[in-house]
This record gives C-alpha cells, sequence and structure tokens, in this order.
C-alpha cells in the first residue's frame, strides 16, 4: 500500500505544479520554481499529518499514521512563511495554494480506501457500509471547482483558505457520524477539531470581509476627495 500511497502523492504533487504554473504571473516565479514549491508542498503536507496523527493521540505508536486535520491546521504556516520571504501577498498566497492543499488531501483521503482505513459503520440491517471515504472526495471534487472558479474570476479576494477550513469542519462533522470510530461514543476527537476548523475559518473570513469593506470605503471616500 507503500507504493500507492506514493503515487498518490505524485499525482497530488503534479497537480500541484500546473497549478502553480497556470497561476505563475501571480508569484511571479518560472518553472523551476513551481517545481520546487509543489515537492515542498507535498512533503511539508505529509509532515504535517504525520506529526499531528502522534499529536492528537500523544502515541508515538501512531507515527506511521496520518490525521488529514494536520494539513488543514499547520499548512498555513508554510504559506504565511512563503509570503514573507518571497515577498507575496499574503491573501495572493492563501489564495493560490488552497487548491494545491483541496487536491493533495483528496488523494489522502483515496489512499484510505486502497488501504482499508477511515470506513463508514455498517449501515443498519445491511452488510454493507456507509461510503464516508467517497463522499469526502465528491466534496472535496466539487469545493475544489469552486475555488478554482473562484480564483480565475478574481472573486472574493483571501478569502479560499477560510472557505476550505469552515466548510469542511461542516462536511467532517456530519460525516464523522458515520464513520467507524474507535470508541462507541457518537461524538469523538474529530469532531472537536472539526468545530475548531469551522469557527476558525468562519472568524478569518469575517475579519477579510470587514477589512476588505472598510478598503472599499476609504477608496469610495477618497473617490469623492
Amino acid at each position: 500500500m507503500g507504493n500507492i500511497l506514493l503515487i498518490l502523492l505524485g499525482i497530488g504533487t503534479a497537480f500541484s505544479f500546473m497549478w502553480l504554473m497556470h497561476c505563475r504571473k501571480r508569484l511571479k516565479i518560472n518553472t523551476a520554481g513551481a517545481l520546487g514549491l509543489a515537492l515542498l508542498h507535498t512533503c511539508f503536507g505529509v509532515l504535517c499529518v504525520k506529526v499531528f496523527a502522534v499529536m492528537e493521540t500523544l502515541d508515538l505508536n501512531n507515527i506511521g499514521n496520518m490525521s488529514l486535520f494536520g494539513g488543514l491546521f499547520f499548512m498555513p504556516v508554510l504559506y504565511y512563511l512563503l509570503a514573507r520571504i518571497f515577498h507575496w501577498s499574503i491573501a495572493d498566497t492563501f489564495d493560490i495554494f488552497t487548491p494545491c492543499m483541496v487536491f493533495t488531501v483528496m488523494c489522502a483521503r483515496v489512499n484510505c480506501i486502497f488501504a482499508g482505513c477511515c470506513r463508514g459503520k455498517i449501515i443498519p440491517g445491511t452488510d454493507m457500509r456507509w461510503p464516508t471515504r467517497q463522499a469526502e472526495i465528491i466534496f472535496y471534487i466539487f469545493l475544489l471547482i469552486h475555488i478554482i472558479r473562484k480564483i480565475n474570476n478574481r472573486q472574493d479576494h483571501g478569502m479560499m483558505y477560510p472557505l476550505y477550513m469552515y466548510s469542511y469542519g461542516i462536511f467532517r462533522f456530519m460525516n464523522e457520524l458515520f464513520r467507524d470510530a474507535d470508541t462507541a461514543s457518537l461524538f469523538h476527537i474529530a469532531h472537536i477539531w472539526c468545530i475548531i476548523a469551522l469557527s476558525l475559518g468562519l472568524s478569518v473570513s469575517v475579519e477579510i470581509q470587514n477589512r476588505n469593506k472598510k478598503l472599499a470605503e476609504r477608496g469610495k471616500a477618497r473617490g469623492r476627495k
């Protein structure tokens, strides 16, 4: 199964490279820069999901496991550092790298199907399971299309990563109710991460909207002078 994960991560890296090439003028990078950033994005993402898997259980035996929340919470650190190092707009940086993030975690969830993990609960009265992994993949596909369309149309500047955070928090919270967890309880630790993701995403979205509104009002005020 390790080979399948590597193939899927390779596909994720290829997508990131192609997307960054598509956005190269906004980031002012060349082909080599896009390739290097795509590789860095994948490697840092893998590190994030593996570290978070250990952090949420405090068990070093889980060092080989992955938790997608690690990417959700820790990848912004990389985006912020890249924006500062290369003097990019922070809003542009987060917007442009969000599709890379969404596609990569989608590949990671596809790997769950091959690995046989993160399964849904047995559907009562049947021997089938809820298609929780497939539902998450479909969620990523629609989210990816929506985000890419907004970025290409220059809409909702700086809002893409917060949109990903709160929409994933909502979806994952509901999807977790049908997941086959390690606890008999209906709610578990993943629901806490969902609430945190939802809260962070919404709060950042409101902050950005208020800032953009103030900037627009200042622009109108200057235009009247």
